[in-house]
């Protein structure tokens, strides 16, 4: 098992960084293109994540749009969603289901 952080060179998303290369096709950033490339090669991916006001913070909303914009590399793959403990009496139960939608 290889674990790899994706989150701490991600710009936050906006659809006017991707360049259009020579081809004609979209160009991610650089920081985006080395996350969808060591997503695409996973066998299954697992997003660690705490909660955040009853949702997903905003950080990871940040990746999930990154890894989902031109070219879906979450789709079709095995995931895992886990969250931290809160010290609120649901713990985690309240932003989970928003992760697991995204």
């Amino acid at each position: 098992m290889e674990i790899i952080t994706v989150d701490n060179d991600l710009p936050m998303f906006n659809s006017d960084l991707w360049t259009v290369g020579e081809d004609g096709q979209p160009v991610a950033p650089a920081a985006v293109a080395a996350a969808k490339e060591a997503v695409r090669g996973a066998d299954a991916v697992a997003i660690f994540s705490p909660e955040y006001n009853y949702g997903v913070p905003p950080v990871t909303s940040n990746v999930i749009a990154w890894l989902s914009n031109q070219g879906n590399v979450l789709a079709g793959k095995p995931a895992r969603v886990c969250s931290t403990l809160s010290p609120a009496r649901v713990g985690p139960s309240e932003g989970l289901p928003v992760a697991r939608t995204s």
